[in-house]
């Protein structure tokens, strides 16, 4: 493995650079699948809809003003 052969060589250095660096790679992946994810679930094909789920049902306006409907 990565880390072994790190520390056979540099130490308990080695392992740390190494855990950074696998770090540093997964944060990566992370990042990619979120754009990824984000930009299909924009799609308007059958994906985006069926990532971003039923559309919201909306009430029709009654016609009251903000101020109206408060009292």
């Amino acid at each position: 493995m990565a880390g072994a052969s790190a520390q056979e060589k540099f130490g308990s250095l080695g392992l740390v650079f190494t855990t950074i660096t696998w770090m540093f790679v997964l944060s990566g992946v992370v990042v990619a699948a979120a754009t990824i994810v984000k930009a299909v679930a924009l799609d308007e094909g059958w994906i985006g809809r069926l990532l971003r789920g039923p559309a919201p049902v909306l009430e029709p306006a009654n016609g009251a003003g903000i101020a109206e409907a408060a009292v």
